[in-house]
């Protein structure tokens, strides 16, 4: 895949309430996402995050980002944990993801999807605070997996976000592409 525009930038929180759940949003596949390398299934979930606006640091980009699609805006961000490269078709269109995904703690468990925009009204199907045995044990179910989690190494994410909180972390974010 050549995607001839320049990578969207995005930034992912590894949101953590006080017992160390992390928030997951189910996303229903509309078909507007394709990977030619892989079935992308109907329904998955992903942690909250989104693109970024011009001149945004992955901080702001993540603030802006979960505030937006969870409604929680009383959030403590910590460093960056990872950084990805994929390759997706985006509405048809080879399109470069760069995400960077950044610890963040909140006190506030409620999510709602009041400030969505409407691309993903249509698209996002629920919250859910999951806690890292419930992740580790569908990471470890047979293929398929009861649940798809994006990206799908989540419970090292998890493992890693819980390790450096409420600061630290790596000298340098794990880069993958």
């Amino acid at each position: 895949m050549s995607p001839t525009s320049p990578p969207n930038r995005r930034a992912r929180a590894i949101l953590l309430d006080p017992d160390d759940r992390v928030l997951l949003i189910l996303v229903h596949n509309d078909g507007s996402i394709t990977n030619p390398f892989q079935e992308v299934p109907d329904q998955f979930w992903i942690t909250p995050g989104g693109g970024a606006e011009p001149g945004e640091s992955p901080e702001q980009n993540v603030r802006r980002e979960v505030a937006e699609e969870t409604g929680i805006t009383d959030l403590v961000v910590g460093p960056e944990l990872w950084l990805r490269t994929v390759e997706l078709e985006w509405h048809g269109v080879p399109t470069t993801f760069e995400e960077r995904y950044l610890v963040a703690s909140t006190e506030e468990a409620t999510c709602t999807f009041d400030r969505i925009e409407p691309a993903e009204r249509a698209v996002f199907r629920g919250s859910r605070w999951w806690t890292l045995a419930e992740l580790t044990a569908n990471a470890s179910a047979p293929v398929p997996h009861p649940h798809t989690i994006f990206p799908p190494n989540l419970v090292e994410l998890v493992v890693a976000a819980i390790d450096c909180r409420p600061d630290g972390g790596p000298a340098r974010p794990i880069t993958e592409s």
